[in-house]
């Protein structure tokens, strides 16, 4: 037995064709919204039901001693104290614009919300970051590049069959394509 085979390589195809810059400069504006990555803060909390339990922490608490007391006198739990990651929608409305206003290594006042009454520790931050055109600018084409490489082998695919359909053979096929 015999057997021949056709290789349809997007990348390849790929290679041949190009990119106008207003190609990219169009998915970079239909993705500029996924490219900013917002304020973001890393954050301990101690949350308690009654003010004069959070003043009454917050009198001894400090960042090294974060985690100690929060066990010890909120009977809080190192899951109940680790936040991670947050951004500006993930925390209660009352108290989101004086936690972005802290600087890393700090603790906060007592804080009232909805939820009880928060005494927050700054771990880390991250300022907002919008990627810039120049930083997208070679992977968005090459991205391009392989989408119309898919295409123009989905568009030879079916002159492939059409080809054989009417007899031509690989080799013919070949030349041809």
């Amino acid at each position: 037995r015999s057997a021949e085979t056709l290789l349809l390589d997007a990348k390849e195809y790929a290679k041949k064709l190009t990119v106008t810059k207003d190609e990219i400069e169009l998915l970079f504006d239909e993705r500029k919204e996924l490219l900013i990555q917002p304020a973001e803060r890393y954050l301990n909390q101690i949350i308690v039901d009654s003010k004069s339990k959070a003043e009454s922490i917050s009198k001894k608490v400090n960042f090294n001693n974060f985690a100690t007391i929060a066990k010890n006198d909120a009977n809080l739990t190192e899951e109940d104290i680790d936040l991670g990651w947050n951004t500006k929608n993930e925390l209660p409305d009352e108290i989101v614009d004086i936690v972005f206003e802290m600087k890393k290594g700090n603790v906060s006042q007592p804080l009232e919300s909805s939820f009880g009454w928060h005494i927050i520790k700054i771990v880390d931050s991250k300022k907002r970051k919008e990627t810039s055109y120049e930083e997208v600018e070679d992977q968005f084409k090459k991205e391009i590049l392989l989408e119309k490489g898919k295409e123009a082998v989905f568009d030879l695919q079916d002159e492939l069959e059409d080809l054989l359909a009417s007899g031509s053979t690989f080799e013919e096929i070949s030349q041809i394509l």
